[in-house]
């Protein structure tokens, strides 16, 4: 093994340990939050796993909703305007399960598929994190609300791109850069790198 091939290794697990602690912060902070003016003031805030309620009209109410209680109890205050995704956050906490378990599975095994895995359930976490903002904005439309996005949510991407950063170094690895195979020998390295330009 190379010493440029020893570099990109090391970057790539740096790269992957990095996004699965994004990743895992991203999962203990929320990803949305809703706030509703009007006749009665109603403010909820969203994880994949639980999700905070307070409302006021005459008197103050609030809550918490988790796990089974958020994601299968159609009367709790889960998810406003009556909306029949509550699905959703269940399939989102599994594919974030799933992906903090293959990331971890990654840096252990040393294959060029295994990072393709968590590469592509974070992406689905995302999209889903961004179809759960669309659904209750395009709900909420008549009244006026403020929705929008929270620190979870960016964590999601900024963990996507780390993992896409260490999925595209560990290809660049497995193929020996720029598709050659590099040697031991200092000259060969060297024209490696001067060949594109000859």
């Amino acid at each position: 093994m190379t010493n440029l091939n020893r570099q990109l290794e090391s970057l790539t697990m740096l790269a992957t340990l990095v996004a699965l602690v994004v990743f895992l912060f991203s999962m203990l902070f929320p990803f949305y939050h809703i706030q509703i003016f009007g006749i009665e003031i109603f403010d909820q805030t969203f994880w994949s796993y639980r999700s905070y309620y307070s409302t006021f009209t005459t008197k103050f109410i609030s809550g918490w909703s988790w796990f089974f209680n958020y994601w299968f109890d159609i009367d709790n205050l889960s998810f406003a305007g009556g909306l029949s995704i509550t699905w959703i956050p269940l399939t989102m906490f599994v594919m974030q399960a799933l992906t903090l378990a293959f990331g971890c599975l990654s840096i252990v095994i040393k294959r060029r598929i295994t990072l393709s895995v968590p590469l592509c359930l974070s992406s689905t976490v995302l999209a889903l994190m961004s179809y759960v903002g669309y659904r209750l904005s395009a709900a909420l439309n008549d009244v006026f609300d403020v929705s929008q996005y929270q620190l979870g949510y960016y964590l999601v991407i900024s963990s996507v791109v780390l993992f896409a950063f260490a999925f595209v170094l560990n290809e660049e690895r497995a193929r020996g850069f720029g598709g050659k195979v590099l040697s031991q020998n200092p000259k060969d390295l060297t024209m490696a790198y001067a060949e594109p330009f000859l």
